[in-house]
Protein backbone atom coordinates (compact mmCIF):
# COMPACT_ATOMS: atom_id res chain seq x y z
CA UNK A 1 0.00 0.00 0.00
CA UNK A 2 1.33 3.58 -0.70
CA UNK A 3 2.08 5.94 1.59
CA UNK A 4 -0.65 8.26 -0.13
CA UNK A 5 -3.31 5.51 0.11
CA UNK A 6 -2.28 4.49 4.18
CA UNK A 7 -3.09 8.33 5.49
CA UNK A 8 -6.00 7.93 3.43
CA UNK A 9 -7.07 5.01 5.51
CA UNK A 10 -5.94 6.66 8.92
CA UNK A 11 -8.13 9.58 8.02
CA UNK A 12 -10.79 7.82 7.64
CA UNK A 13 -10.24 6.10 10.44
CA UNK A 14 -9.64 9.38 12.39
CA UNK A 15 -12.66 10.69 11.24
CA UNK A 16 -14.92 7.22 12.33
CA UNK A 17 -13.46 7.78 15.79
CA UNK A 18 -14.36 11.06 15.86
CA UNK A 19 -17.53 10.35 14.61
CA UNK A 20 -18.14 8.14 17.42
CA UNK A 21 -16.91 9.99 20.23
CA UNK A 22 -18.89 13.37 18.70
CA UNK A 23 -22.14 11.02 18.96
CA UNK A 24 -21.47 9.99 22.75
CA UNK A 25 -20.85 13.79 23.19
CA UNK A 26 -24.41 14.47 21.81
CA UNK A 27 -26.29 11.17 23.73
CA UNK A 28 -24.69 12.37 26.83
CA UNK A 29 -26.73 15.64 26.65
CA UNK A 30 -30.11 13.52 26.86
CA UNK A 31 -29.19 13.04 30.49
CA UNK A 32 -30.26 17.08 31.41
CA UNK A 33 -33.40 16.39 29.60
CA UNK A 34 -34.80 12.63 29.70
CA UNK A 35 -36.33 12.09 33.82
CA UNK A 36 -33.77 9.18 34.58
CA UNK A 37 -37.41 6.95 35.78
CA UNK A 38 -37.83 5.25 33.80
CA UNK A 39 -34.95 6.24 31.07
CA UNK A 40 -32.13 5.77 34.15
CA UNK A 41 -29.66 4.51 31.42
CA UNK A 42 -29.74 8.06 29.80
CA UNK A 43 -27.88 9.32 33.03
CA UNK A 44 -24.72 7.47 32.70
CA UNK A 45 -23.27 9.20 29.53
CA UNK A 46 -23.81 12.85 31.54
CA UNK A 47 -21.63 11.29 34.25
CA UNK A 48 -19.05 10.79 30.91
CA UNK A 49 -19.38 14.23 29.70
CA UNK A 50 -15.90 15.82 30.80
CA UNK A 51 -14.02 12.74 29.32
CA UNK A 52 -16.49 13.11 25.68
CA UNK A 53 -16.28 17.58 25.92
CA UNK A 54 -12.29 16.54 26.48
CA UNK A 55 -11.96 13.90 23.37
CA UNK A 56 -13.52 16.22 21.11
CA UNK A 57 -11.72 19.07 22.16
CA UNK A 58 -8.51 17.19 21.02
CA UNK A 59 -10.01 16.28 17.64
CA UNK A 60 -11.19 19.62 16.98
CA UNK A 61 -7.72 21.10 17.82
CA UNK A 62 -5.62 18.37 15.87
CA UNK A 63 -7.89 18.64 12.81
CA UNK A 64 -7.76 22.29 12.86
CA UNK A 65 -3.50 21.79 13.46
CA UNK A 66 -3.46 19.87 10.36
CA UNK A 67 -5.97 22.03 8.34
CA UNK A 68 -9.06 19.98 7.56
CA UNK A 69 -12.30 20.46 7.24
CA UNK A 70 -13.00 17.72 9.59
CA UNK A 71 -12.90 20.03 12.72
CA UNK A 72 -16.50 20.87 12.31
CA UNK A 73 -17.37 17.26 13.54
CA UNK A 74 -16.32 18.01 17.33
CA UNK A 75 -16.89 21.81 17.10
CA UNK A 76 -20.73 20.90 16.13
CA UNK A 77 -21.30 18.32 19.12
CA UNK A 78 -19.63 21.05 21.26
CA UNK A 79 -21.59 23.72 19.65
CA UNK A 80 -24.61 21.86 20.39
CA UNK A 81 -23.86 22.24 23.80
CA UNK A 82 -22.40 24.66 24.35
CA UNK A 83 -24.53 25.92 27.64
CA UNK A 84 -23.36 22.91 29.61
CA UNK A 85 -19.73 23.85 29.21
CA UNK A 86 -19.64 26.38 31.84
CA UNK A 87 -21.59 24.63 34.45
CA UNK A 88 -18.45 21.96 34.28
CA UNK A 89 -15.32 23.87 33.72
CA UNK A 90 -14.99 27.53 34.97
CA UNK A 91 -13.08 29.80 32.10
CA UNK A 92 -13.26 32.81 34.20
CA UNK A 93 -13.56 34.11 37.61
CA UNK A 94 -14.86 37.37 39.49
CA UNK A 95 -13.83 36.21 42.82
CA UNK A 96 -12.23 38.68 44.80
CA UNK A 97 -8.71 37.79 46.31
CA UNK A 98 -10.54 37.79 49.94
CA UNK A 99 -13.88 36.84 50.73
CA UNK A 100 -15.83 40.46 51.04
CA UNK A 101 -18.77 40.92 53.91
CA UNK A 102 -21.62 38.95 53.52
CA UNK A 103 -23.20 35.65 54.13
CA UNK A 104 -21.01 33.39 53.84
CA UNK A 105 -22.16 29.21 54.13
CA UNK A 106 -20.47 26.19 53.66
CA UNK A 107 -21.92 22.85 52.48
CA UNK A 108 -19.52 19.52 53.34
CA UNK A 109 -20.47 15.76 52.87
CA UNK A 110 -17.57 14.94 55.96
CA UNK A 111 -18.51 11.19 55.42
CA UNK A 112 -17.94 9.67 58.91
CA UNK A 113 -20.51 6.77 58.67
CA UNK A 114 -17.65 4.60 59.68
CA UNK A 115 -16.13 6.50 62.87
CA UNK A 116 -13.04 5.39 63.66
CA UNK A 117 -9.50 7.30 65.43
CA UNK A 118 -8.55 8.23 61.77
CA UNK A 119 -12.41 9.76 61.30
CA UNK A 120 -11.98 11.42 64.49
CA UNK A 121 -8.82 13.08 63.81
CA UNK A 122 -10.57 14.05 60.20
CA UNK A 123 -13.61 15.67 62.54
CA UNK A 124 -10.78 17.84 64.56
CA UNK A 125 -9.13 18.91 60.74
CA UNK A 126 -12.77 19.73 59.88
CA UNK A 127 -13.63 21.53 63.02
CA UNK A 128 -10.16 23.39 62.69
CA UNK A 129 -10.80 24.51 58.69
CA UNK A 130 -14.55 25.65 59.66
CA UNK A 131 -13.43 27.84 62.69
CA UNK A 132 -10.71 29.28 59.94
CA UNK A 133 -13.16 29.67 57.50
CA UNK A 134 -15.77 31.39 60.31
CA UNK A 135 -18.95 30.75 58.21
CA UNK A 136 -22.46 31.90 59.45
CA UNK A 137 -23.94 29.01 58.33
CA UNK A 138 -22.56 24.98 57.72
CA UNK A 139 -23.92 22.42 56.05
CA UNK A 140 -23.27 18.51 56.37
CA UNK A 141 -23.93 15.19 54.63
CA UNK A 142 -22.90 12.61 56.20
CA UNK A 143 -22.36 13.48 59.58
CA UNK A 144 -22.87 10.23 61.71
CA UNK A 145 -21.84 11.55 65.33
CA UNK A 146 -23.13 10.97 68.74
CA UNK A 147 -24.56 13.32 70.65
CA UNK A 148 -21.33 14.26 72.76
CA UNK A 149 -19.08 14.43 69.30
CA UNK A 150 -21.75 16.70 68.15
CA UNK A 151 -22.02 18.91 71.35
CA UNK A 152 -18.10 19.03 71.38
CA UNK A 153 -17.49 19.26 67.51
CA UNK A 154 -20.40 22.53 67.82
CA UNK A 155 -17.91 24.00 70.69
CA UNK A 156 -15.39 23.77 68.96
CA UNK A 157 -15.96 25.41 65.60
CA UNK A 158 -18.04 28.23 68.06
CA UNK A 159 -21.50 27.30 66.35
CA UNK A 160 -24.93 26.05 69.02
CA UNK A 161 -25.98 22.96 66.83
CA UNK A 162 -29.05 24.07 65.25
CA UNK A 163 -31.81 23.31 62.58
CA UNK A 164 -31.58 19.39 62.51
CA UNK A 165 -34.38 17.11 64.26
CA UNK A 166 -31.90 16.03 67.14
CA UNK A 167 -32.35 13.00 67.93
CA UNK A 168 -33.88 11.53 64.82
CA UNK A 169 -30.50 11.89 61.99
CA UNK A 170 -31.84 12.84 58.98
CA UNK A 171 -29.32 10.82 57.18
CA UNK A 172 -26.66 12.57 58.62
CA UNK A 173 -27.67 15.98 57.58
CA UNK A 174 -27.19 18.57 60.51
CA UNK A 175 -26.73 22.53 59.93
CA UNK A 176 -24.56 24.73 62.50
CA UNK A 177 -25.27 28.41 62.30
CA UNK A 178 -24.87 31.10 65.11
CA UNK A 179 -28.60 33.08 63.85
CA UNK A 180 -31.40 32.79 65.30
CA UNK A 181 -33.19 29.38 63.92
CA UNK A 182 -37.38 30.40 63.45
CA UNK A 183 -38.03 26.72 62.53
CA UNK A 184 -36.98 23.51 61.53
CA UNK A 185 -38.10 20.18 59.49
CA UNK A 186 -37.77 17.44 57.33
CA UNK A 187 -38.51 16.08 53.71
CA UNK A 188 -38.29 12.50 53.02
CA UNK A 189 -39.10 9.91 50.30
CA UNK A 190 -40.03 6.32 51.22
CA UNK A 191 -40.00 6.73 54.47
CA UNK A 192 -36.23 8.02 54.35
CA UNK A 193 -34.82 11.52 55.01
CA UNK A 194 -32.87 13.00 52.57
CA UNK A 195 -33.53 16.66 53.35
CA UNK A 196 -33.61 19.22 56.43
CA UNK A 197 -34.81 22.61 56.24
CA UNK A 198 -34.43 25.49 58.85
CA UNK A 199 -35.95 28.92 58.25
CA UNK A 200 -33.48 31.26 60.09
CA UNK A 201 -33.01 35.16 60.82
CA UNK A 202 -30.44 37.43 58.90
CA UNK A 203 -30.52 41.00 59.14
CA UNK A 204 -34.27 40.90 59.84
CA UNK A 205 -35.39 38.76 57.03
CA UNK A 206 -36.10 35.20 57.14
CA UNK A 207 -34.25 32.93 54.96
CA UNK A 208 -35.24 29.36 54.70
CA UNK A 209 -32.09 26.94 53.99
CA UNK A 210 -31.96 23.61 52.55
CA UNK A 211 -29.50 20.96 53.58
CA UNK A 212 -29.83 18.03 51.24
CA UNK A 213 -28.35 14.68 50.39
CA UNK A 214 -29.52 13.30 47.54
CA UNK A 215 -30.01 8.59 46.68
CA UNK A 216 -26.35 7.83 45.69
CA UNK A 217 -25.42 4.95 43.30
CA UNK A 218 -23.01 3.05 46.38
CA UNK A 219 -20.58 1.49 43.81
CA UNK A 220 -17.84 0.72 46.53
CA UNK A 221 -18.06 -2.65 45.91
CA UNK A 222 -18.56 -2.46 42.36
CA UNK A 223 -15.07 -0.01 42.02
CA UNK A 224 -12.78 -3.06 42.62
CA UNK A 225 -13.93 -3.88 38.53
CA UNK A 226 -11.84 -0.63 38.00
CA UNK A 227 -9.42 -0.84 40.83
CA UNK A 228 -8.13 -3.82 40.03
CA UNK A 229 -7.28 -5.77 36.78
CA UNK A 230 -10.56 -8.22 36.60
CA UNK A 231 -11.34 -10.83 34.47
CA UNK A 232 -14.89 -9.31 32.97
CA UNK A 233 -15.86 -12.90 31.88
CA UNK A 234 -15.74 -14.16 35.16
CA UNK A 235 -18.97 -14.86 37.01
CA UNK A 236 -18.11 -12.43 40.01
CA UNK A 237 -17.25 -9.95 37.48
CA UNK A 238 -20.78 -10.75 35.89
CA UNK A 239 -22.65 -10.34 38.69
CA UNK A 240 -20.92 -7.53 40.22
CA UNK A 241 -21.58 -5.79 36.53
CA UNK A 242 -25.18 -6.75 37.02
CA UNK A 243 -25.65 -5.33 40.42
CA UNK A 244 -24.12 -1.98 39.35
CA UNK A 245 -26.60 -1.31 37.01
CA UNK A 246 -29.77 -2.42 39.14
CA UNK A 247 -27.63 -0.08 41.40
CA UNK A 248 -27.94 2.90 38.97
CA UNK A 249 -31.53 2.59 38.26
CA UNK A 250 -32.99 2.04 41.84
CA UNK A 251 -30.27 5.55 42.61
CA UNK A 252 -31.59 7.22 39.55
CA UNK A 253 -35.63 6.44 40.65
CA UNK A 254 -34.91 7.32 43.92
CA UNK A 255 -33.21 10.59 42.92
CA UNK A 256 -35.99 11.76 40.63
CA UNK A 257 -38.65 11.16 43.44
CA UNK A 258 -36.70 13.22 46.04
CA UNK A 259 -36.28 16.13 43.62
CA UNK A 260 -39.83 16.06 42.83
CA UNK A 261 -40.16 16.31 46.03
CA UNK A 262 -37.48 18.97 46.97
CA UNK A 263 -38.40 21.18 43.99
CA UNK A 264 -42.30 21.18 45.17
CA UNK A 265 -41.36 22.24 49.10
CA UNK A 266 -38.68 24.97 47.34
CA UNK A 267 -41.93 26.26 44.64
CA UNK A 268 -44.36 26.68 48.49
CA UNK A 269 -41.77 28.50 50.01
CA UNK A 270 -42.51 32.19 50.62
CA UNK A 271 -38.85 32.75 51.73
CA UNK A 272 -35.51 33.63 49.61
CA UNK A 273 -33.78 29.68 49.73
CA UNK A 274 -30.54 28.64 49.80
CA UNK A 275 -29.72 25.32 48.75
CA UNK A 276 -26.72 23.24 49.88
CA UNK A 277 -25.99 19.99 49.84
CA UNK A 278 -24.80 16.59 47.82
CA UNK A 279 -26.58 16.29 45.28
CA UNK A 280 -24.61 12.76 43.56
CA UNK A 281 -25.49 14.14 40.72
CA UNK A 282 -23.46 16.31 37.89
CA UNK A 283 -24.44 19.61 36.47
CA UNK A 284 -25.55 17.44 32.94
CA UNK A 285 -28.41 15.61 34.82
CA UNK A 286 -31.88 15.85 35.72
CA UNK A 287 -31.46 16.72 38.94
CA UNK A 288 -29.74 19.71 38.64
CA UNK A 289 -31.68 20.95 35.71
CA UNK A 290 -34.94 20.97 37.71
CA UNK A 291 -33.31 22.39 40.87
CA UNK A 292 -31.67 24.95 38.59
CA UNK A 293 -34.81 26.30 37.51
CA UNK A 294 -35.54 28.10 40.47
CA UNK A 295 -32.47 28.89 41.69
CA UNK A 296 -28.83 30.08 41.01
CA UNK A 297 -25.84 27.87 40.85
CA UNK A 298 -22.81 30.53 41.14
CA UNK A 299 -20.33 28.63 39.30
CA UNK A 300 -20.63 29.18 36.16
CA UNK A 301 -19.70 32.89 36.92
CA UNK A 302 -17.07 32.13 40.00
CA UNK A 303 -15.51 29.04 39.56
CA UNK A 304 -12.14 27.46 38.20
CA UNK A 305 -11.42 24.71 35.91
CA UNK A 306 -13.74 21.74 36.51
CA UNK A 307 -14.58 22.05 39.89
CA UNK A 308 -14.93 18.68 40.97
CA UNK A 309 -15.74 18.14 44.38
CA UNK A 310 -15.49 14.61 44.93
CA UNK A 311 -11.68 13.65 45.00
CA UNK A 312 -12.37 9.65 44.01
CA UNK A 313 -13.40 10.27 40.83
CA UNK A 314 -11.77 10.08 36.86
CA UNK A 315 -13.30 12.24 35.28
CA UNK A 316 -13.59 15.13 37.92
CA UNK A 317 -17.47 15.92 38.47
CA UNK A 318 -19.17 18.43 40.82
CA UNK A 319 -21.57 16.99 42.86
CA UNK A 320 -21.96 19.04 45.52
CA UNK A 321 -23.97 22.40 45.58
CA UNK A 322 -24.83 25.94 47.24
CA UNK A 323 -27.36 27.31 44.77
CA UNK A 324 -30.06 30.51 45.88
CA UNK A 325 -32.82 32.14 45.48
CA UNK A 326 -32.92 35.16 42.46
CA UNK A 327 -33.36 37.55 45.36
CA UNK A 328 -29.59 36.98 46.50
CA UNK A 329 -26.07 37.80 44.21
CA UNK A 330 -23.07 35.89 44.63
CA UNK A 331 -20.25 38.15 46.10
CA UNK A 332 -17.50 35.49 46.58
CA UNK A 333 -17.35 31.15 45.57
CA UNK A 334 -14.48 28.52 46.06
CA UNK A 335 -14.02 24.75 46.39
CA UNK A 336 -11.46 24.51 48.64
CA UNK A 337 -9.19 21.29 48.45
CA UNK A 338 -8.68 19.99 52.26
CA UNK A 339 -8.03 16.14 52.18
CA UNK A 340 -10.38 15.12 55.35
CA UNK A 341 -13.01 13.73 53.43
CA UNK A 342 -13.89 12.28 49.83
CA UNK A 343 -15.49 15.42 48.93
CA UNK A 344 -14.28 18.98 49.28
CA UNK A 345 -16.22 21.69 51.05
CA UNK A 346 -18.34 24.60 49.09
CA UNK A 347 -18.07 27.71 50.07
CA UNK A 348 -20.12 30.97 49.09
CA UNK A 349 -20.60 34.66 49.72
CA UNK A 350 -23.81 36.07 49.25
CA UNK A 351 -25.76 39.33 49.69
CA UNK A 352 -29.37 40.06 49.51
CA UNK A 353 -29.88 42.04 46.51
CA UNK A 354 -31.21 45.79 47.13
CA UNK A 355 -34.71 47.00 46.84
Amino acid sequence: MKTKEKKGVLKQVLVGINSFFTLLLLISYLAYYVPPSPGWFFGIPGLAYPIFLIINFLFFLMWIIVKSKYFIISLFGILIGWNHVGRHLGISSDNPEKPPEGLKVITYNIRTSKYTPQKEQSMHQVADYLKEKQPRIVCLQECFLSKTQLGEFAKKIGFRLQGSPYPTQAHGLYTFTDLTVTKTGTLSNEDANFAIYNNVIYKGDTLRVYNAQLASIRLQKEKELFDRKSDWESDESQEQITSMFRKFNKAYNQRTNEVKVLKNHIADCEYPVILCGDFNDTPLSYTYQNLNQYLKDPFPQFGKGFGDTHNENLPPIRIDYILHDNLFQTKWYKINKPSFSDHFPVCAVLKKKPG
